[in-house]
């Protein structure tokens, strides 16, 4: 693992499962480079709602949201030592600067030009676009590697800066508006694709995406099966 330098982002080179599977469909010869980036969950996603979760650092312990109905996966993650200290360092360094997009926006690109060229960056393994200036610096930076063979995704539950600067978004950007959060009556506003949780892939007609071909490749609505720790009550109520 790289070590963290003070002044740039951390984004992890070593992906879960579900990344690994993209093996499995990336058109070429090599296996694609992927690189994560993480935020705190919870304290970044100022629209999350049913999966609404935070890891406590102090206190080392889950706090779901009232109205959570499945928690998210990657709180959990953050209770790992080393997750734990990456998205901390990560928000320590964006959160200064969360209202200007030019000094994200280079604060980004200097981080990445630190990791081998990825294919694909996946934007937010926990956390969200909490800021308008955030989504646009990360639009730029998208648009500003346009050429370059890098593709950038992220799910998002900010549906509202999404919808005042779609006009923003990149070919190479692949966004999915994910279903669940406080802003659901914005979902049909906007011609972007829609990700749904659901408890099994019985509860649902939509194709269920395993290894983010949907996510990458498609602008059709997907499923997503409920994964990670959960709580014992916990129960997916749409889908």
């Amino acid at each position: 693992m790289k070590t963290i330098q003070a002044n740039k982002l951390k984004f992890s080179t070593e992906p879960n499962t579900k990344l690994t599977k993209i093996n499995k469909w990336h058109d070429g010869f090599f296996k694609p480079v992927v690189l994560s980036f993480w935020l705190p969950s919870g304290y970044t996603c100022p629209s999350a709602n049913e999966c609404q979760t935070w890891f406590s650092p102090k206190l080392r312990k889950i706090k779901d949201g009232n109205n959570q109905t499945f928690r998210c996966f990657s709180a959990s993650l953050e209770a790992r030592l080393g997750v734990g200290k990456m998205v901390w360092h990560n928000f320590n360094l964006i959160n200064p600067i969360r209202h200007d997009y030019k000094k994200l926006a280079k604060l980004i690109l200097d981080s990445l030009r630190d990791y081998p060229k990825p294919d694909y960056v996946r934007i937010h393994i926990g956390g969200d676009f909490y800021t308008a200036d955030y989504f646009k610096a990360w639009c730029y930076v998208a648009d500003w590697l346009s050429n370059d063979g890098i593709t950038f995704y992220a799910y998002t539950k900010e549906l509202a800066t999404v919808k005042s600067f779609h006009m923003l978004i990149p070919s190479n950007l692949k966004l999915t508006l994910s279903k669940g959060g406080k802003h659901d009556n914005l979902i049909n506003k906007m011609n972007i694709k829609v990700a749904e949780v659901v408890t099994s892939e019985n509860d649902t007609e939509l194709p269920i995406d395993y290894n983010e071909f949907h996510a990458i490749n498609t602008d059709d609505d997907f499923a997503l099966v409920v994964h990670g720790t959960q709580p014992k009550l916990a129960k997916v109520t749409h889908g």
